[in-house]
């Protein structure tokens, strides 16, 4: 179970401008939490053109594709 605390963390380096979060450094449970605040904030329009670092968009762009894989 990740903390409130964590949480936070994970949050606030998301909505950082631009990202903090190095999705590396996350475990299972933190990782599927980031991803799912950046679908649910991506789908809002929340981040900006370069939110997101070449590493880090490379990583995202890993994990959906992954994840779009498990639902065909």
């Amino acid at each position: 179970m990740i903390s409130i605390k964590r949480k936070d963390e994970i949050w606030n380096a998301i909505y950082a401008e631009p990202c903090l979060l190095d999705f590396n450094t996350l475990n299972t449970e933190e990782l599927s939490f980031a991803i799912g605040i950046i679908i649910s904030a991506g789908s809002r329009n929340s981040f900006k053109k370069n939110h997101f670092n070449k590493e880090q968009l490379k990583f995202l762009q890993k994990v959906f594709k992954e994840l779009l894989e498990t639902m065909k």
